[in-house]
């Protein structure tokens, strides 16, 4: 994370500083996955660091893969896990494919919790290339999606990323699969097992959230 990007962060935070639960809760938070035959990653790798260095760049390390793994796009709301799409075996989602997922998948659970719950949700997803690319922006834009600005580099900010280390805890857990397919049948499984009130504790989390961004100045959070 360079400077501009801890910059951003922090501006970021400081906008939202006084968003209540309430406008966190409608949100939907997406992200995309990688999930390996074993439940994560087959390649760790360990830091000596001494206490409170947990979030210096220094002791931060990118996480590899090196096992045959799935691709997985997810989303989660107030309502609990919503839609999860499978991708092809070391696949990187192009644009044509995302705006396919929000057309048939994403952008109809976003607009039933709104039906649901009589008020709009905002929807959440980084700035991958393929989430914007100018015909994914035209097709939210035709939609009157709205949209919550995400900043560079900040997993720490969005709470699926603590589903998806549940989740991938969870497959670890079970039998070591011999397929993707086998692997993709207990990925849905455990899935589907993620509680409601779980998710809602982590989507509470946000204004705690904002309050540690701002603390370190748009640097790395304990989250």
């Amino acid at each position: 994370m360079t400077k501009e990007h801890q910059r951003k962060r922090y501006l970021w935070a400081k906008e939202r500083r006084n968003w209540t639960i309430a406008d966190w809760l409608h949100c939907v938070y997406t992200d995309e996955c990688r999930i390996s035959k074993s439940g994560s990653c087959n390649h760790r790798e360990w830091v000596r660091r001494r206490v409170g260095e947990d979030c210096k760049e220094e002791c931060i390390s990118a996480t590899r893969f090196r096992e045959q793994s799935l691709m997985l796009w997810g989303c989660i709301s107030l309502e609990g896990v919503g839609p999860l799409k499978r991708f092809a075996p070391n696949e990187r989602m192009s644009a044509k494919q995302y705006k396919q997922l929000l057309i048939h998948r994403g952008i109809p659970y976003l607009l039933t919790l709104g039906k649901q719950h009589n008020t709009p949700f905002m929807f959440q997803h980084d700035g991958a290339s393929s989430h914007t690319a100018k015909t994914v922006k035209t097709y939210l834009q035709r939609k009157n999606i709205d949209l919550l600005p995400w900043p560079a580099h900040s997993p720490d900010l969005n709470p699926i990323e603590n589903v998806w280390s549940k989740l991938k805890r969870n497959v670890s857990r079970r039998m070591r699969t011999t397929s993707l397919d086998d692997l993709w049948q207990n990925v849905q499984e455990e899935w589907l097992k993620i509680d409601k009130n779980y998710i809602l504790s982590l989507i509470q989390s946000m204004p705690r959230r904002i309050k540690a961004v701002l603390k370190s100045k748009g640097g790395a959070t304990k989250y």
